[in-house]
């Protein structure tokens, strides 16, 4: 029980670190709000 809770929190960090990443990428590129999107595809925002 305890290691499949790992095993999400794991993934969650993942999914943030992924996230993290594509934001500073689509900042720095100036665009913010054209993949909005693409980050409900993801499942960030459930």
């Amino acid at each position: 029980m305890k290691q499949s809770g790992n095993r999400l929190f794991q993934l969650n960090n993942l999914k943030r670190k992924i996230v993290d990443e594509l934001f500073y990428e689509w900042s720095r590129n100036g665009r913010v709000l054209s993949p909005l999107p693409k980050l409900s595809l993801i499942g960030v925002s459930s």
